[in-house]
């Protein structure tokens, strides 16, 4: 499980379970690349209405509990979200559907497929 905000500051946690997982260590998180097109400074609110980017380059060993050498030919599963259940107007958004009745973006049967070339 990788957490990505917007100004690209890296969680990431290994584990079936959302409640029994191991966070791994900032020497592998660090190895993650993010370019975020708002810059890395800390972003209270904005009250106008932004469009941005976030761009990730994640090399193989930050999969520290894997033994994959390469993803190459991999069929992965995942989903990507945009969380804003802080701000002033809470709001959220999901490459596939999430069918619950409240946001709950651990949940596998909604994940999407990824091939891996």
């Amino acid at each position: 499980n990788f957490e990505i905000n917007a100004i690209g500051t890296v969680l990431g946690a290994f584990g079936k379970d959302r409640h029994k997982r191991l966070h791994l260590p900032d020497s592998f998180l660090s190895r993650i690349e993010t370019t975020p097109s708002l810059g890395r400074d800390s972003i209270e609110s904005l009250d106008e209405r932004t469009t941005w980017e976030l761009s990730l380059v994640i090399p193989i060993e930050t999969f520290h509990f894997s033994t994959l050498e390469t993803l190459s030919g991999v069929d992965a599963h995942a989903n990507f979200y945009k969380c804003g259940d802080k701000l002033k107007q809470p709001h959220f958004l999901s490459w596939k559907p999430v069918l619950c009745s409240k946001p709950d973006f651990h949940t596998p049967r909604y994940f999407g497929q990824l091939s891996f070339l």
